[in-house]
C-alpha cells in the first residue's frame, strides 16, 4: 500500500455569495481535471471534511466546497509539483549569477536581480517569477464557465485558495510557487496572492492584475510596507482582494501603497517545459554540494 500524506486546513467554511449552477455531469477524475464528489483512493481512512490536500501514489488531490455548497476536486500529476519544487529550491537558496549560469534567468528576473526595489527603497522579490497560470487552466476555465459574472468566478477562486491555505506568519519572505503553497496548505501573503494570480490568469479573460504592497496595519495612510494584496478589475473599478482570511474578499475601503502591474513570465505558458526543466534540474541536485543550498 503506498503511503499518502494529507494536508488540510479544518472544516470546511460556508461561502458567502452563492450563483453557481448544477453540474451536469459527474466526470471521472483526470489530471488538472476539476470533478464532484470524488474521493481519492485510501484516503478515507483520514476521516477529513473539505477542505483539503491529498498526495497519493505520485498525485496530489485537492477537495473543497464550491460557492454552492457541492464538494468538488482537482487532481495533478506529482511531477508538476517536483517542477515547482526544484526550481523553487534553486530560485530561493542561490544568488542571482549562479542562477544565471544555469539559464533559470530564463524565469522573468528583470534588472539582473531576483528583487524588486519599491519606489520607497524596499527591496522585495520579484514575485511575478512564481506565477505558474498554466498548470490551472481546466480548474480556472471551469470556474469561469460556471458562473454568471466575472465577479462570482473571481471569488470562486478567492473561496478556492482561502479555504485550501491557512495563513501562516512569514515564511523567511521567500515566496513559492503556486502547487508549493497548496501542498503546504499554508503561506503568508505573498504565497496566497501567487497562488490566486496564477488562478486568475488561467480564465479565459483578460484581467488587469497589480500587486498591491501596502500597511496592513494602516491600509489608506501607511507608515510601513508590511504586506502584499492583490488587485484586481473584472469591470469598471478594481478590486483590492485580501487573501490571507476567508471571511471578506474585499475588507478595505481605501488603500494607499505601491501598485505594481503583473506580467507572468512567457517561460510558465509551455508547463511541459517546465516540467522537463525540473527534472533536468533534480538530476544537477543530486550532484551538487547540497550545502550551498
Amino acid at each position: 500500500m503506498a503511503a499518502s500524506a494529507v494536508a488540510g486546513c479544518g472544516s470546511a467554511r460556508p461561502a458567502g455569495v452563492s450563483g453557481e449552477a448544477e453540474p451536469t455531469s459527474n466526470q471521472p477524475i483526470q489530471e488538472t481535471k476539476p470533478t464532484d464528489e470524488h474521493k481519492p483512493e485510501d484516503t478515507s481512512r483520514h476521516s477529513l471534511s473539505p477542505p483539503y490536500t491529498v498526495t497519493n501514489r505520485g498525485s496530489i488531490l485537492c477537495r473543497y466546497n464550491s460557492l454552492d455548497g457541492n464538494v468538488r476536486s482537482w487532481q495533478w500529476d506529482g511531477s508538476t509539483l517536483v517542477a515547482q519544487n526544484t526550481i523553487g529550491t534553486l530560485v530561493r537558496k542561490l544568488p542571482y549569477s549562479q542562477l544565471k549560469q544555469l539559464q533559470l534567468n530564463r524565469l522573468g528576473f528583470n534588472q539582473e536581480s531576483k528583487y524588486l526595489t519599491l519606489a520607497n527603497g524596499k527591496n522585495i522579490y520579484q514575485y511575478s517569477v512564481f506565477i505558474v497560470p498554466s498548470c490551472f487552466t481546466p480548474v480556472s476555465e471551469e470556474m469561469y464557465d460556471r458562473h454568471s459574472s466575472i465577479i462570482n468566478a473571481v471569488r470562486a477562486a478567492w473561496s478556492f485558495v482561502t479555504q485550501l491555505n491557512q495563513y501562516t506568519s512569514e515564511f523567511n519572505e521567500k515566496p513559492r510557487f503556486p502547487l508549493e503553497t497548496l501542498l503546504l496548505a499554508g503561506g503568508d501573503c505573498e504565497d496566497s496572492v501567487i497562488l490566486l494570480a496564477s488562478i486568475l490568469f488561467a480564465m479565459p479573460i483578460e484581467l488587469d492584475l497589480k500587486f498591491v504592497f501596502m500597511d496592513i496595519n494602516n491600509p489608506s495612510d501607511p507608515v510601513e510596507i508590511n504586506h502584499v494584496a492583490l488587485s484586481v478589475t473584472p469591470e469598471d473599478e478594481p478590486l483590492i482582494i485580501e487573501t490571507t482570511a476567508p471571511n471578506k474578499m474585499t475588507p478595505y475601503e481605501r488603500v494607499e501603497g505601491f501598485f505594481y502591474k503583473i506580467e507572468p513570465p512567457d517561460l510558465f505558458t509551455w508547463n511541459h517545459e517546465l516540467e522537463l526543466r525540473g527534472i533536468a534540474l533534480a538530476c544537477w541536485i543530486a550532484h551538487a554540494d547540497i550545502s550551498v543550498l
